[in-house]
């Protein structure tokens, strides 16, 4: 699992807020505003698939390791499906991995340090409790995206896995 929560709802901001205020540095804090108060006029313009990734892309201070980084490149021709993507939120609804039972099957969790819209923090009352076969690994200079940011250690740390289990080549 990679930026996957470990639970999800409506007091999901509950937990992102309180992360942000409190871990983001100053400098980054005053690049995200600076990108809202730049991009902001222009994306409240927008509708649908465009709103919703000039949002992203608007709030890389929450998203990625460089709070500067530019991810438009990667959004080039995209455009989302909104109905699909309303469907696969909606079907979260109020998400706790702990509803059930634990998770017994291997599990590899990859979370970015700078990762605000999914802090690592909502997992650390889940980890030791929840998973008896979990690989965890914090990437220190990832956010949302550490198989991006780290692409190499994400890669090393994937294989590695793969083969403990057994589904390596």
């Amino acid at each position: 699992m990679v930026g996957s929560p470990a639970r999800y709802g409506a007091d999901f901001a509950k937990i992102t807020d309180p992360f942000w205020q409190q871990d983001a540095s100053s400098e980054r804090k005053a690049v995200h505003q600076q990108r809202l108060d730049k991009f902001r006029p222009q994306v409240s313009k927008l509708k649908g698939s465009d709103a919703l990734i000039a949002r992203y892309i608007m709030n890389a201070a929450q998203y990625w390791y460089d709070p500067h980084f530019d991810s438009a490149p990667f959004w080039k021709d995209v455009h989302l499906n909104m109905s699909l993507l309303g469907s696969f939120f909606k079907s979260f609804g109020n998400y706790d991995v702990r509803h059930g039972t634990p998770i017994q099957r291997p599990i590899l969790l990859a979370l970015g340090r700078y990762d605000y819209s999914v802090p690592y923090t909502v997992w650390e009352t889940v980890i030791r409790d929840w998973f008896s076969n979990l690989t965890y690994s914090l990437f220190d200079k990832s956010g949302h995206t550490p198989f991006y940011e780290e692409r190499e250690r994400f890669e090393n740390e994937l294989v590695t896995w793969l083969n403990k289990i057994g589904g390596g080549s």
